[in-house]
């Protein structure tokens, strides 16, 4: 079989995917996730499992020739999540610690927009948007299944979701701060190598809260620069 890619924006609920297409893949015995591997090696990580049978689920973010090429020769898969982008800027300004003019200027935002167009357009994708499955586990496990297609029942799915609700994941995000807390380095990530969680992943993951954290100057910029895709995604655009 091949390559599946779990390869959402950032801070839009990509691992959540990753989580339930590992799960599915797993558990129906038709393949393997793949360890996390910045999108810049995937090439060695191709050859490292070139002969690891079944799908392989992988996560990534940025759009590459390697990964264009799986898609549109070698047949791989994708499951893309995308999300308001002024919320994907609060909630990496909170993940990372950063401040909104040097996330503005690192580009991170016009790369995962401009990323969106690469990966919407692959040839077998399956598109969810956050604010749709954010507070439905369940139903995106099952539209991830059928994607698939995948022999688990719909039952099957179901109690599989439950595994990562928000109190589940909650619990497990715990689990790492006490990791972190005790860390002799405060600032060092701690990380979940299998569910690909960090321990800070989650604040409130709430929809819309770009109107409440970010300030006016800013809300105007973001919306502002990257209104064309708001409005063709259905954001409100009013300030």
């Amino acid at each position: 079989m091949t390559w599946l890619f779990c390869a959402g924006m950032i801070r839009s609920g990509s691992t959540l995917q990753y989580q339930l297409a590992s799960a599915i893949v797993e558990r129906a015995a038709m393949g393997t996730r793949i360890p996390y591997a910045p999108e810049a090696d995937f090439v060695h990580v191709r050859e490292q499992y070139s002969l690891t049978q079944g799908m392989k689920v992988f996560k990534v973010h940025i759009y590459t020739a390697a990964f264009a090429d799986e898609c549109k020769v070698g047949g791989a898969k994708v499951v893309y999540s995308y999300r308001d982008i002024r919320d994907v800027a609060v909630s990496a300004m909170r993940k990372f610690g950063m401040a909104f003019d040097d996330l503005v200027e690192a580009k991170w935002l016009d790369q995962a927009i401009a990323d969106y167009w690469h990966w919407t357009r692959c040839p077998s994708v399956c598109v969810s948007r956050y604010e749709d499955f954010v507070d439905d586990v369940a139903g995106e496990a099952e539209k991830i299944n059928k994607f698939l297609e995948m022999p688990l029942t719909l039952h099957d799915v179901c109690h599989l979701a439950k595994e990562f609700g928000i109190e589940r994941q909650r619990t497990r995000i715990s689990k790492l701060n006490e990791l972190h807390s005790s860390s002799i380095m405060p600032k060092e990530i701690v990380f979940d190598p299998v569910e690909l969680i960090h321990h800070n992943h989650i604040y409130q993951g709430e929809v819309g809260g770009w109107r409440k954290y970010l300030l006016d100057s800013e809300q105007y910029l973001l919306t502002e620069r990257f209104s064309v895709w708001l409005e063709e995604h259905g954001y409100d655009t009013r300030i």
